[in-house]
């Protein structure tokens, strides 16, 4: 049993199942997932700041429910780095009783890991950092919603399935000259283009799909073309492309549409062959 005021890390898998309510509370205990530490949570944890407990830190990555919360009068922070799945159809609230983090104090890292895979349709909530680095995923059958104006300044927005649905509220990359930020399309789309002119690149993989918003903002660079064997992309409109396009696997269909390689400081197409076009 955990002695009262302990904080207890954990290297391993911690799981509360759903309908187990855990009165970290009671015993004033606080909890350090580790780097290597996976928390499953699909109950409710209850933090308390009496003691020297009441702190749950995430270093590593914590699988939240779609009604599980983190909650009670104590502190839950992100660490740099680390991943959280969110599955609430509230997402993460700065503030408030809603969310899967409804501690008093909430801190969540601008350079950590945040997957929305909720099953119904989600909001990203107030919570998502301003300016964030590190990776988005999206990864809902359904819609998830950016709640209001965000910068993903460098790592990777991940598109797996559902709809993102941005509108013209987020920004991708922090600079004009390279691009720190790239769109990992598999299974999922956007339903807004990213905005400002700082660069971005775009990699297509898993099945075949058409393009759409992720391609048309002002900043996109160079897309790669990295799709499972006997699969295709499809042009959706005419596009222009002012970096390289890397053809890796899978065939690029242009259809009645035009597609315009612009590349003025280096190669405009790298791989593939003329079998590749179609």
């Amino acid at each position: 049993a955990a002695t009262k005021g302990n904080t207890i890390t954990v290297n391993g898998t911690m799981t509360v199942s759903s309908g187990i309510t855990v009165l970290a509370d009671k015993f004033e205990l606080g909890f350090i997932i580790a780097a290597a530490g996976i928390a499953n949570i699909d109950g409710t944890l209850n933090m308390t700041t009496n003691g020297p407990g009441g702190i749950f830190t995430n270093n590593g990555r914590v699988n939240l429910g779609s009604s599980a919360f983190i909650g009670g009068n104590g502190s839950f922070v992100l660490g740099n780095n680390a991943t959280l799945a969110i599955a609430s159809a509230a997402g993460i609230m700065a503030t408030g009783t809603t969310g899967n983090i409804r501690t008093s104090t909430r801190t969540f890292n601008a350079n950590a890991n945040y997957i929305y895979n909720g099953t119904v349709a989600q909001s990203t909530g107030d919570a998502l950092p301003a300016t964030f680095s590190g990776s988005l995923t999206i990864d809902n059958p359904t819609t998830v919603t950016l709640a209001a104006a965000r910068t993903l300044s460098s790592g990777n927005l991940n598109l797996l399935s559902g709809q993102f649905v941005t509108g013209s509220l987020l920004t991708l990359g922090n600079s004009v000259s390279a691009a720190n930020v790239s769109i990992n399309r598999r299974g999922g789309s956007m339903s807004g283009a990213p905005q400002s002119s700082n660069w971005y690149n775009i990699v297509y993989n898993g099945a075949s799909k058409i393009t759409g918003p992720e391609i048309t903002g002002t900043g996109m660079r160079s897309v790669t073309l990295n799709l499972d064997p006997s699969n295709d992309l499809t042009l959706d409109a005419n596009r222009t492309i002012p970096g390289t396009l890397t053809l890796t696997q899978g065939d690029l269909i242009t259809g009645s549409f035009a597609l315009t390689l612009s590349n003025a400081s280096g190669a405009a197409v790298s791989g593939g062959s003329s079998s590749s076009y179609i």
